[in-house]
């Protein structure tokens, strides 16, 4: 038997003339069900719940997702070192042009060496001819760090600037390394 639209169950509420991006707030209790759809006009940006649970719901970013089918998803944005036998030094800058809107929700190192130590900072500059300086750093003070074992992870972004444009370019610098062979960061969109 075939099946119509009319056949499912859609959400009732959706923002569609939003100017604000959602929030954890903007959940069930204000009648947001999964699927529900938000539309910030002001900066073209279209999300959709995930989770509406009270005081914790979850919004995705679906602006990129233009015709591939991709639901929406961002892959994290992941740059890596290699010291080719030796040991990683600071000063060294990898660059990253955005290709989607997103917004960092965490960061991890991952570093090969015995009992390696690393301080990566992220710079960022909105879509032009110039590359970032630490002057756009983007961690205020808390930069990524690796200072015990072989990994670490987090999704604590006190001051941070979050939101990427696609187009954005971002530098990401070793401010400190010691016994590392190779270094990858990952941030987690």
């Amino acid at each position: 038997m075939a099946r119509h639209l009319t056949d499912f169950d859609f959400p009732s509420k959706h923002n569609l003339s939003a100017t604000t991006n959602p929030a954890v707030s903007n959940d069930s209790s204000q009648g947001y069900e999964d699927g529900s759809i938000w539309i910030n006009t002001t900066s073209d940006t279209a999300y959709i719940c995930v989770d509406n649970s009270i005081g914790a719901a979850v919004w995705k970013d679906i602006t990129a997702s233009g015709g591939g089918g991709g639901g929406g998803d961002t892959s994290p944005i992941t740059i890596g070192w290699d010291g080719q036998g030796g040991f990683i030094t600071t000063g060294l800058t990898r660059y990253f042009v955005a290709p989607y809107n997103a917004t960092i929700t965490g960061w991890s190192i991952v570093a090969e060496g015995t009992s390696p130590t690393c301080t990566i900072d992220v710079w960022k500059i909105a879509s032009g001819t110039a590359l970032p300086t630490v002057a756009n750093t983007i961690t205020a003070s808390a930069i990524p760090a690796l200072s015990t074992g072989n990994v670490v992870r987090s999704s604590t972004l006190t001051g941070w600037t979050t939101a990427i444009t696609a187009g954005d370019i971002l530098a990401f610098n070793i401010d400190a390394a010691s016994n590392a062979l190779t270094i990858k960061i990952n941030l987690e969109l």
